[in-house]
């Protein structure tokens, strides 16, 4: 292992915001090398304060940097591509303190639009150009990451979606299909829908289909 982390609880003075409650719950879940892996472009799954990893991968990779996304995001990223493994304890390691002024809500680095640029950085040069890519998810999470990746190279050519009102449109000049024009090993799929519960009814309806996560499909929210 390169990285260890821990599970953490999030406590603060005040009401802890939902948003936050769910990020924690889902890092939480996120236990072996695989399952960071799996989840590394949903979001990030090390809390950092929790973290400690090996000299020789952070000197591998050049150690942090000046990005303009969040420094621990970025790091943990250029240490996936570089075939880093890491991994969380199952023990509870870190009591979170949150509070007004933390760099996660107000450093401007930290925002939805960088860690968005910051996913479409690396999961391009993950995509590479082998094969077409589709993005499943024609709402706005989905068409904010296909020009995220389009910045980088990598224009979707293709959109897909269940629901009948995009289908046989246009969108950022790629057709919305429906799920039963894809086929494994066609394209490679990159899955970004926002809505609560979309990404496992997606991972399901895939793995059904054949599709295995890494190879055939990544999951980018």
């Amino acid at each position: 292992l390169a990285v260890v982390g821990a599970r953490v609880e999030a406590f603060a003075a005040g009401p802890i915001g939902e948003g936050m409650l769910r990020y924690v719950d889902w890092l939480n879940s996120i236990l072996t090398p695989e399952d960071h892996a799996r989840e590394m472009f949903v979001e990030s799954p090390l809390c950092h304060p929790s973290v400690m990893l090996r000299r020789s991968a952070l000197e591998q990779v050049g150690g942090f940097r000046e990005a303009p996304w969040a420094e621990d995001y970025d790091l943990w990223l250029r240490l996936d591509a570089a075939g880093a493994r890491m991994a969380k304890l199952p023990e509870l390691g870190l009591r979170w303190r949150h509070r007004e002024g933390r760099a996660t809500f107000a450093d401007p680095r930290y925002a939805i639009a960088r860690f968005l640029e910051a996913k479409a950085h690396y999961l391009a040069r993950k995509l590479g150009s082998a094969r077409p890519v589709a993005v499943w998810g024609a709402g706005k999470t989905g068409r904010r990451l296909a020009r995220a990746l389009a910045r980088n190279g990598v224009r979707p050519e293709r959109f897909v979606d269940i629901d009948p009102r995009k289908i046989g449109r246009i969108a950022q000049g790629a057709p919305i299909v429906d799920p039963s024009r894809l086929s494994r090993g066609a394209q490679i799929v990159v899955v970004a829908v926002g809505a609560r519960g979309a990404r496992a009814l997606i991972r399901e309806h895939l793995a059904a289909r054949g599709f295995v996560e890494g190879p055939d499909y990544v999951c980018a929210s």
